[in-house]
């Protein structure tokens, strides 16, 4: 899911001609709603090292192509909620493991 440029933030949008709300987080092509991270791509990259995850294992462990995960931490792309999410998921984890 592509999103639009950063103006598309806080704009609001209609779902068959009835305001619904405003989006805070931004708009995809479509319209809807896409709630962005609020990680950068540099972080989300140094957490994926810390805790010793190459590109290729982190894409197979959270199901996202490697490609996805290039442009989310070079900052081409926005890295979506559920992604930051799934990789403190994994982070967290990881340091369960080595707490044993």
């Amino acid at each position: 899911m592509r999103l639009m440029d950063e103006t598309a933030i806080a704009l609001p949008f209609a779902i068959t001609g009835t305001l619904l709300r405003s989006c805070s987080m931004g708009l995809d092509v479509s319209g809807q709603c896409v709630y962005k991270s609020n990680v950068t791509g540099i972080e989300f990259k140094k957490l994926r090292e810390t805790i010793g995850h190459t590109q290729a294992s982190l894409s197979r462990e959270i199901d996202v192509t490697i490609r996805s995960l290039t442009r989310w931490e070079t900052g081409e792309t926005p890295i979506p909620k559920i992604a930051e999410l799934a990789l403190k998921y994994v982070a967290e984890r990881s340091q369960g493991k080595k707490k044993r």
